[in-house]
């Protein structure tokens, strides 16, 4: 290399800021931002620092602010990984588990709230359309409702674990050991699985219902994917006459019934 290129590299190194600088500024500016409540723009300036664990650790805080639940986990686990001493790792698992409660408590205010609306659902009158179209909010709402339940039991689980790796490496950190406490009883006072959650009972319709009426209802739901109400329809209505038990799934005949007086109005 001649003495030029030497010189010209050698200027380059100078004029590159190292990590240590650039995690500095990215903390430095991201700070601004966020006493600002400007949080996605701080998340994106701490973002210019991901290998520093004190920039990670921010960014989680602010998507965290943002109820940006994934992304603050995922920052603040990664904070945990990077950082090089126990003071920050103790940080980093702390707020992790606050997230992550935080996500269950939400998860869970907004599961009430779907319960709330179905509790208020009433698909009546001869309007095919509209009860179609509640037919359709209700099984969407109960099926979030139980994708809901799921997060908040894990979300809780995970804090827990959080909160507990926080304690093993700082045994004496007081805040962590309550909020371990409470994470337990919240976690003890959640409702047995499939129970309270605003889903409905067909799982325990079909433990009650008889042999052929459970093989009917098998058939009914092929034929039900190959978008063949009407004959779903008369599947189940005959079969009730042979099986009594069917009466319990008088609720989804209903339903195909509306799907099948819907479909013939088009």
């Amino acid at each position: 290399m001649n003495r030029f290129a030497t010189i010209a590299l050698l200027a380059l190194v100078a004029c590159t800021p190292s990590p240590e600088r650039v995690a500095d500024d990215a903390l430095r500016a991201g700070n601004q931002h966020f006493r600002n409540g400007r949080y996605t723009r701080a998340a994106e300036v701490y973002g210019q620092a991901e290998d520093d664990a004190r920039a990670m650790h921010n960014r989680g805080i602010a998507h965290h602010q943002l109820a940006a639940w994934t992304e603050a986990t995922t920052d603040l686990q990664l904070a945990a990984q990077l950082a090089e001493d126990t003071a920050t790792q103790v940080w980093a698992f702390h707020d992790l588990g606050h997230t992550l409660v935080s996500q269950a408590i939400y998860s869970d205010s907004l599961a009430k709230h779907h319960a709330e609306v179905l509790d208020k659902i009433r698909i009546e009158g001869d309007d095919v359309a509209r009860k179609v179209s509640l037919y359709v909010l209700r099984d969407s709402l109960r099926q979030e409702t139980r994708r809901l339940a799921q997060v908040v039991d894990s979300t809780l689980a995970a804090g827990a674990k959080a909160y507990k790796e926080t304690l093993r490496l700082d045994p004496d950190d007081e805040d962590a050991r309550h909020d371990l406490a409470l994470t337990l009883r919240l976690i003890a006072q959640r409702p047995a699985p499939d129970k309270g959650n605003g889903g409905d009972k067909d799982d325990d319709a079909k433990k009650e219902l008889g042999e052929r009426a459970r093989l009917l209802l098998e058939q009914a739901d092929e034929l039900v994917e190959q978008h063949r109400f009407q004959d779903a329809l008369h599947l189940l209505q005959d079969g009730l006459k042979q099986d009594p038990t069917l009466e319990q799934r008088k609720e989804y005949m209903d339903k195909l019934e509306t799907v099948t007086r819907a479909a013939a109005a088009t």
